[in-house]
């Protein structure tokens, strides 16, 4: 499975430090991989890892940006795409 770079801006990196601190403490183990993520997700001000996943901006399809390039500014189909997978984004504006 593919890893997404999830951007994390910490204004106070001390409160920050001291919250994941405390969240570890609170673990007899060392927690797993999601509830770790959790843990820096609330030390950082999120409720949990999917609230600060979609805190992050989603980055666009590839294929929906090479169907976009076929398209002039005012919606006028320009060109046929080369690709079938492309062809058949096309195809849904019709």
């Amino acid at each position: 499975m593919p890893s997404d770079v999830m951007p994390l801006t910490i204004s106070d990196i001390t409160s920050f430090a001291k919250a994941l601190r405390a969240d570890l403490l609170g673990h007899d183990e060392i927690p797993g991989h999601a509830a770790f993520l959790s843990a820096i997700a609330k030390a950082a001000g999120y409720d949990n890892h999917q609230h600060l996943r979609s805190a992050t901006p989603a980055k666009p399809d590839p294929q929906l940006t090479k169907a976009k390039r076929v398209f002039d500014t005012t919606g006028v189909m320009t060109r046929w795409p080369k690709q079938t997978t492309t062809q058949g984004l096309c195809l849904w504006v019709f």
